[in-house]
């Protein structure tokens, strides 16, 4: 059978969900437990203040507009969340941590919008994905994804500090804008297509004893703060305006 409803209010205590449900609006705050054991459709937005979305690795939030702010804790356990239309994640000091396989999937022609102060997408066991199609735009003046990124779309730091803190990987692009800073603290594997590009500053700062190449990348700033780096410029990139090693190794050739 099927479950339907227009709207569905969840402020505290666990509602299961055993079968295929339809609602039009979903608002999950609190301490509330959302328990997701069949596919569960939402027609039009979810305002999530706080609480959990769990269930099991092979079920589905498919959702048109999400809207996420507040500093109470939100946590996506197992289940993955489909955005298809609109995303917002507001915040100052928010916290959204995707644990045991969780993924959030922002699909194509959706432009999901991190904005306001400390913003950070975790993953306490390692296992997080956020999975962007569409395209991230980041105003917030500290965006940490401590979770693994896979980029297919396009991000735009419009403005602030994007600190990629966990192995990632980069198949689409990312724009940097001027007076915004790119910080890898981890390793972001790039695809032969994918770029790095922008009036930023790309710092990068994790440890690693191997070389760890950085391909297509027209930046007009770097900065290597550790790790050992080798920088591949595009054949069309004019010239670097600062470079600093302040620690770590770096390694520069360009394209002929």
């Amino acid at each position: 059978g099927r479950m339907e409803a227009d709207n569905v209010v969840l402020s505290g205590g666990v509602l299961t969900l055993l079968s295929l449900s339809t609602i039009v609006q979903l608002k999950l705050s609190g301490t509330a437990f959302l328990d997701v054991n069949a596919k569960v459709v939402v027609h039009d937005s979810i305002q999530w203040i706080g609480g959990t979305f769990n269930g099991t690795r092979s079920q589905q939030v498919l959702v048109k507009s999400l809207t996420v702010y507040e500093t109470t804790a939100k946590t996506i356990q197992s289940v993955t969340v489909v955005v298809s239309g609109s995303a917002k994640f507001h915040g100052y000091g928010m916290v959204i941590d995707l644990n045991d396989g969780a993924v959030l999937k922002i699909l194509t022609d959706v432009t999901a919008e991190v904005a306001g102060g400390s913003v950070s997408f975790t993953s306490k066991d390692g296992s997080g994905i956020w999975y962007n199609i569409g395209q991230m735009a980041l105003t917030a003046t500290n965006t940490r994804l401590a979770l693994s990124l896979h980029n297919v779309g396009q991000i735009n730091l419009h403005e602030g500090l994007l600190n990629i803190g966990h192995p990632s990987q980069n198949d689409g692009t990312i724009m940097v804008a001027r007076g915004s800073t790119l910080l890898l603290s981890s390793p972001l594997l790039l695809s032969e297509l994918a770029e790095i590009k922008g009036d930023g500053r790309l710092q990068l700062s994790y440890q690693s004893q191997e070389i760890i190449p950085i391909a297509n990348v027209s930046m007009q700033s770097v900065e290597v703060l550790h790790g050992r780096h080798f920088l591949h410029l595009q054949s069309s990139f004019d010239k670097l305006f600062f470079l600093e090693v302040s620690g770590g190794q770096l390694f520069v050739d360009k394209e002929s």
